[in-house]
């Protein structure tokens, strides 16, 4: 029985958003290419996956190889449960190892040379912007929403009522409300004025050059752009600026996540702004 005509059963009985069907598919996929046939249940064997993890260790980072175990494991245990195969032996598969680096934040000085910059970016779209105007939008959207990149590019009109921005994620399903502010309200008018379907009117490539002229003109005012920093980093800004005022629980709900702090610890919040961790009381000056 081949794993994809499985996986069409599996998501029948699941309730999963797109996003996990295509990861699943595509991981079902990537299995059969490495095995040169299509992937069966006789394929699901842990020398077999492990062979097939440690192939794609070679070419990608170790997150991607750990969403791809999932996917191939979360397969194998409902084929399992449905009393179709063996269970596998967790001690047996590759483990796969992931290093979080501290998230890497702008500080408020360096989001401000953005800001500026954004105002003084020359150019007109065809939609009859300024370019100054849409990326002083993108710059206080991306710091006062939190909003992923692709959940900014799908905000409809409708979706803000006075400073109240009202979305359903793309990546989760959940829905997420957050107040932006007069500010970045009133840099999203001349946008929404345009009359187009979403509230930024330029297609992503449109997008993509003019922030990439905005950090050029920022670079040269002394802005310090890491290396694979892109304007998304607003979203990990905002999310720190919130972290030194209400703690991780509060970034983690301007950030829209529902599982706790963990991931706003781990991949959105800048060490610097949790502060110390609280220490024991000394056992010779405690005396």
């Amino acid at each position: 029985m081949l794993l994809e005509n499985d996986l069409e059963n599996y998501i029948s009985e699941r309730d999963l958003d797109k996003n996990h069907e295509a990861n699943y598919r595509r991981s079902i996929r990537f299995f059969g290419d490495f095995l040169a046939h299509p992937a069966t249940r006789d394929d699901l064997d842990e020398p077999v996956v492990n062979r097939w993890l440690h192939f794609i260790a070679q070419r990608r980072k170790p997150p991607t190889v750990m969403g791809h175990k999932r996917s191939i494991t979360a397969i194998w245990n409902w084929l399992y449960e449905q009393h179709l195969v063996r269970a596998y032996d967790v001690r047996r598969l590759r483990r796969v190892k992931i290093e979080y680096p501290p998230p890497q934040a702008w500080t408020l000085t360096q989001t401000r040379i953005l800001l500026d910059a954004a105002a003084v970016l020359p150019g007109r779209l065809r939609c009859g912007l300024d370019a100054s105007q849409l990326m002083t939008a993108v710059v206080m959207l991306g710091y006062m929403s939190g909003l992923r990149l692709k959940d900014q590019r799908l905000l409809k009109p409708d979706d803000l009522s006075g400073t109240i921005l009202s979305v359903l994620q793309n990546k989760t399903g959940h829905p997420h409300t957050i107040d932006i502010g007069v500010d970045a309200t009133a840099a999203l008018m001349p946008l929404i004025e345009v009359g187009g379907k979403h509230m930024i009117p330029v297609a992503e490539r449109t997008l993509r050059t003019w922030t990439e002229r905005l950090f050029a003109i920022a670079e040269a005012n002394g802005f310090n752009k890491r290396e694979r920093q892109g304007i998304g980093t607003l979203r990990k800004t905002g999310a720190t600026e919130v972290a030194r005022i209400g703690g991780l629980e509060a970034a983690a709900r301007f950030l829209g996540h529902k599982g706790g702090t963990e991931t706003a610890r781990r991949h959105y919040v800048a060490p610097e702004a949790l502060g110390q961790t609280p220490t024991p009381p000394s056992l010779v000056s405690a005396r």
